[in-house]
């Protein structure tokens, strides 16, 4: 699950 959380907070940085 904290792998998914990493993924999903890169690709939050780079859609912003």
């Amino acid at each position: 699950m904290i792998r998914i959380q990493n993924m999903s907070s890169t690709v939050n940085l780079g859609t912003r």
